[in-house]
């Protein structure tokens, strides 16, 4: 009897060293499609592990990791979620689903998830981080200040996001004197285009208007694509926006003319912010024939023909972009949201797909 007891286990131990033996062997084939781009090969492999091995908590993890940065945001939280059922002791599983929630803007639901996840690892820089701006986001500003703080005490691996977000806070608040202090300690850390919008409406307050637009300015000069612009348009002031007097006063000195390339655009870039969309329209063209190889000029064309609910036109622009540049993925992305709400359901899908896969090369994670 003990003998066939032995005998059993020993074979049970052989199939727990089997089956583990096809996990890593899976995993690590994952792990190698990842290493070459081939994110839905690699999301297919842990599927194969969940599959094989259901209550595999790192599986949903990593699965729900790469959903997330292919803006599946409800596959990613579903993966996440099932991950947390199984393990509620990992704190990335709760930071991970946290983010999706600030992703798709379920503020509450995020902060609950960084509350797990600083339950679990109190010192934190970016769930602190995190959850300050979704505490910001919800105009809770002394608790937004709380977490910046925590963040920088913890040394923080990107202070400058951190202070200008504060800054922000203190702003809301009427705390000039330090929201001042924070921008210029951001700026300082690094220039990024949320400093230079906050020291913008400072000045704006102040009303200390060429100044407040010259900072409008860099922080525009600072942004990667107009796709960001609408996350920005709660820096205006409200002495600002819609002001054509003083932009027009701003760039009095401006030639429409081919030495005053970059002024032209620069005034069209500020215009598009201010919404100014028929101006920065005009001006764009003028830039345009100046110089009509300029991928970005007929982008923020497209962009003011969009707003002006002049979709066809804008198509033709965006077409005329990617004809120039044809690796820009915003590009194709706003070509597809138009035509998307212009009918054209299967060109739409395509021209998204095609962003999403010029996105994936932008996943860093290393698994």
């Amino acid at each position: 009897m003990r003998k066939i007891f032995l005998l059993i286990l020993i074979h049970a131990v052989s199939m727990n060293c089997y089956s583990q033996n096809i996990k890593d062997e899976i995993n690590e084939c994952a792990k190698e499609y990842l290493n070459l781009q081939l994110y839905q090969e690699a999301i297919d492999e842990y599927s194969r592990i969940i599959e094989l091995f259901p209550n595999d908590s790192i599986a949903y993890f990593d699965r729900g990791y790469i959903k997330l940065y292919f803006k599946d945001f409800k596959g990613a939280n579903e993966d996440l979620s099932k991950a947390i059922g199984i393990d509620t002791s990992n704190v990335d599983n709760y930071y991970t689903r946290g983010l999706v929630q600030f992703e798709i803007k379920d503020y509450l639901n995020s902060i609950a998830d960084f509350d797990t996840a600083l339950n679990l690892e109190e010192d934190n820089s970016d769930l602190h981080y995190y959850r300050g701006i979704s505490h910001l986001e919800l105009k809770n500003y002394l608790k937004a200040i709380f977490d910046f703080d925590f963040a920088l005490k913890l040394n923080s691996s990107f202070p400058e996001l951190v202070l200008a977000n504060k800054a922000w806070a203190n702003i809301n608040l009427k705390k000039t004197v330090a929201a001042k202090n924070d921008v210029e300690s951001s700026i300082k850390s690094s220039p990024n285009f949320t400093a230079f919008f906050c020291k913008a409406y400072i000045f704006a307050e102040a009303q200390k208007i060429d100044s407040a637009l010259f900072y409008y300015l860099s922080a525009l000069q600072n942004l990667d694509s107009l796709s960001d612009l609408s996350e920005f348009k709660k820096y205006i002031h409200p002495s600002i926006n819609n002001n054509i007097k003083a932009v027009n006063k701003y760039f009095k000195n401006i030639k429409f003319d081919s030495e005053s390339e970059s002024d032209i655009y620069n005034y069209c870039l500020l215009n598009t912010f201010l919404n100014n969309y028929q101006i920065a329209l005009d001006s764009i063209d003028i830039a345009i024939n100046i110089n009509p190889i300029k991928a970005n000029y007929y982008f923020l064309k497209a962009y003011c023909l969009d707003k002006l609910n002049k979709q066809q036109e804008a198509l033709v622009s965006y077409d005329k972009a990617i004809e120039l540049c044809h690796i820009k993925s915003i590009f194709y992305l706003r070509r597809g949201n138009i035509k998307l709400a212009m009918g054209d359901i299967e060109a739409g899908k395509n021209d998204i797909v095609h962003y999403k896969k010029m996105e994936r090369i932008f996943i860093e994670k290393d698994f």
